[in-house]
């Protein structure tokens, strides 16, 4: 199910990751009877995931016949209700087998492996309970905006997969069609998404599809063919030809009549709230948050930890200014010790050891989200390479977020790098895990360690003590008040008015801010709140271990 199912590897929003917490340092025991059966257990439950449909298969694994996986027919994979029922069906099964362990009888990685795999299953079957509140269709993160990256990197390993991704191309229209039916049943039971949600999906469809002679699925396909070594000029052609007939043909028309479909079902929409605001949606968010973030705290913890947290940023803020007045000012225009992006990364490489074990030599590549997705995804991303090839590492970076370079590139390329996910994740996949670790994952896991390491670049620039201190809580200060705007409106029934009053106590932003995270919190729930839950999770982790 591609987009929909959380034990899914592939969700791009502010990237695209894949990985889990681990302890190290720790012996293991010696293997007990019961080893073997489990893991043949885990790689049965790693089959089954990593073939759900053509793009995961091709970004989880680069050769999947060495995991006995054979490459299914072109599928972006079921959209349904009765798909949904039966994945979580599959989990509750999968989950009683996974309970017939003996689980003091496994090894210690295994038992990491058990309470992963445990906790992801148990939230894939209570997610039969909520079938019809998640988005799969958001402004930033929903399938229609994630496709379009993800197709334009789908890997090219041999000259047969051309053809294979052009068969995908003419899949996408019935794909979309189940989508637009979904939508309708949902539109049936009250959970249809807001208005102003269904209005920025459809400006982002309508930006993508603007231009289709110029398509960025056109241009990055003929650059693939014109790369690719072995083909005769007529191969060339004629496979240029075939995509801009199934780009042309099926994928913009796909998007066309995704968006009229979105249209029609828009024009009498009364939502304009979050979660909050439609029967059984608080519930909802409240599942969603243990499922996202990873976090076993109830609301109420969890929302006292943030307004913790906003506390002591401001007072952290407050200090430093009247420790040293001028900091506000540098704070502007910070000096970094590298600017251009490619020096950025080299720098934080070469910084983090003394912090964390050096980095490998898994190479990168750099590139810049194409005009017509600017308005639309993240400032940046990170997309996993697959498990069997972790030398070819891809950040994108947004220039219509990143115009002011020398503010805002540094900390975002730690986040997305060094020591943030390309560095989490290549680490991760050279301890060897079992393949299912690599795919299962929360996102509170991954974006928290990346907040943590995004919050040290600071002292890793070699920036002033309490310059650094300073933009860190400013940092921290401004993700938890979104993450408290967060929970408010999807939990608690804020409203757009009360956001705008929260902003106007506490003496930061104004209405245009304040509407803006109002919409992006209603179309995305826990966009803000996982990232900070991760956080101030991976925090109490530190505060323990030490």
């Amino acid at each position: 199910m591609f987009g929909k199912s959380r034990v899914f590897a592939l969700i791009l929003a502010a990237v695209i990751f894949a990985s889990a917490f681990t302890g190290c340092g720790v012996s293991e025991k010696p293997v007990p009877s019961e080893g073997p059966s489990f893991d043949a257990f885990a790689d049965e439950l790693f089959r089954h995931y990593a073939s759900a449909d053509s793009i995961s298969l091709n970004y989880i694994l680069a050769h999947p016949e060495n995991y006995g996986i054979e490459k299914p027919a072109p599928t972006f994979g079921g959209y349904s209700t009765e798909a949904f029922e039966a994945e979580a069906g599959y989990c509750e099964g999968r989950l009683k087998e996974l309970k017939a362990f003996d689980y003091d009888r496994l090894s210690y990685e295994q038992q990491l492996t058990y309470d992963v795999v445990h906790e992801l299953l148990a939230e894939g079957s209570a997610e039969k309970d909520f079938l019809y509140y998640g988005d799969a269709l958001s402004p930033t993160s929903g399938i229609q905006a994630q496709l379009p990256t993800l197709l334009s990197e789908y890997h090219i390993y041999e000259k047969e997969d051309f053809g294979y991704y052009i068969e995908l191309l003419a899949e996408l229209p019935g794909y979309f069609e189940d989508i637009a039916a979904f939508e309708r049943e949902k539109k049936g039971q009250g959970t249809f998404m807001a208005k102003v949600s269904a209005e920025n999906v459809i400006k982002q469809i309508e930006a993508f599809i603007e231009n289709p002679e110029a398509n960025l699925l056109l241009k990055v396909f003929d650059e693939k063919v014109d790369a690719f070594e072995g083909l005769a000029d007529e191969e060339r052609a004629d496979l240029k030809a075939r995509n801009k007939t199934a780009v042309l043909g099926s994928v913009v028309p796909a998007y066309r009549s995704l968006a009229d479909s979105l249209a029609e079902l828009n024009a009498d929409n009364p939502r304009t709230g979050g979660l909050s605001s439609i029967r059984g949606g608080k519930e909802y968010y409240e599942y969603l948050t243990k499922a996202s973030s990873g976090s076993q705290r109830g609301m109420d913890e969890l929302e006292n930890m943030v307004d913790g947290a906003i506390v002591q940023s401001m007072a952290t803020i407050a200090t430093v200014y009247q420790s040293d007045p001028p900091l506000l000012a540098a704070a502007e225009n910070p000096s970094y010790p590298a600017s251009e992006p490619n020096e950025i990364l080299d720098y934080l490489k070469n910084a983090i050891p003394g912090d964390f074990p050096a980095a490998t030599g898994d190479g990168y590549e750099l590139k810049y989200v194409d005009e017509s997705l600017e308005g639309f995804v993240s400032p940046a991303f990170y997309l996993i390479p697959p498990i069997d090839d972790t030398a070819h590492n891809v950040i994108y970076l947004n220039n219509s977020y990143l115009q002011d370079t020398n503010r805002m590139m540094f900390p975002t390329l730690a986040h997305e790098g060094y020591p943030g996910h390309l560095y989490q994740t290549v680490y991760f996949r050279r301890l060897g895990r079992a393949p299912i670790r690599s795919l299962l994952s929360t996102d509170g896991y991954v974006e928290g360690w990346a907040i943590y390491v995004e919050q040290m670049s600071y002292r890793l620039a070699g920036l002033d003590d309490n310059l650094a201190a300073l933009l860190a809580a400013n940092m921290a200060g401004s993700l938890c008040i979104s993450a408290k705007i967060d929970i408010a409106v999807n939990a608690r029934g804020w409203g757009r008015e009360d956001v705008r009053e929260y902003f106007s106590q506490l003496g930061v932003g104004g209405e245009e801010s304040a509407n803006e995270i109002y919409d992006a919190v209603v179309a995305e729930p826990l966009c803000y709140a996982k990232y900070v839950i991760g956080y101030l999770e991976i925090l109490e982790l530190k505060k323990n271990a030490r």
